[in-house]
């Protein structure tokens, strides 16, 4: 396999962040948005939206080839925030209907996402494009990750995974082991999912 380098994202890259993020939505964007084109432009606004911390400056690429085709959004202090730029570009994107209905959905997120071990090293957001899929980019990705966390002298490192993600495979061979899952009747409802794991590993 050709060498994998990583390096930060640029400014004038936030486009591609999104295309291989959202370029194939989530099954629960697409649910809650009611269509795989609005889940995507949903996507993609929040990538594009400095503040929410999503976007380029928060992000490392893995490289294939000179190709970006994974990103990887990790570190201490990650967080998300409903603002209210959020809000009015979601009512645009979504409609007023829509979006009123889809209120419920934030609260239920918020439940089935269990907080991360204090001082954890976490793992917000880690996507390959689906072109360079099981070619071991997850796991150089996940293996790039635990370095940076033992550089910042960090004990744990953790991650939140839907229960239905195939992913968690991946995640247990690199020694991730899920310690606690939440689930939501609304959540489900709305998503199809039933909930979310949140899966720790220890550095030693």
């Amino acid at each position: 396999m050709t060498q994998i380098t990583f390096r930060h994202a640029r400014h004038d890259e936030t486009g591609r962040i999104a295309e291989i993020m959202f370029g194939d939505p989530p099954q629960e964007a697409v649910r809650v948005c009611e269509s795989v084109e609005r889940a995507r432009r949903l996507c993609y606004m929040q990538v594009k939206t400095p503040e929410l911390g999503l976007g380029w400056d928060r992000t490392l690429f893995a490289v294939l080839d000179g190709d970006p085709v994974t990103v990887l959004q990790a570190g201490t202090q990650l967080g998300f925030a409903v603002t209210p730029r959020l809000i009015w570009q979601s009512i645009r994107i979504l409609g007023p209907l829509r979006a009123l209905r889809s209120l419920p959905y934030i609260s239920a997120q918020r439940r089935v996402n269990a907080p991360a071990p204090e001082g954890s090293y976490h793992i917000a957001e880690l996507h390959t494009h689906p072109d360079f899929r099981n070619r071991g980019l997850g796991k150089a990705a996940l293996d790039h990750a635990e370095v940076e966390a033992r550089k910042e002298g960090c004990s744990t490192m953790s991650l939140v995974t839907t229960v239905i993600n195939p992913a968690r495979h991946l995640y247990e061979r690199q020694g991730f082991r899920v310690v606690e899952t939440r689930t939501d009747e609304v959540y489900e409802r709305m998503t199809g999912i039933p909930g979310r794991n949140l899966m720790v590993k220890e550095l030693a």
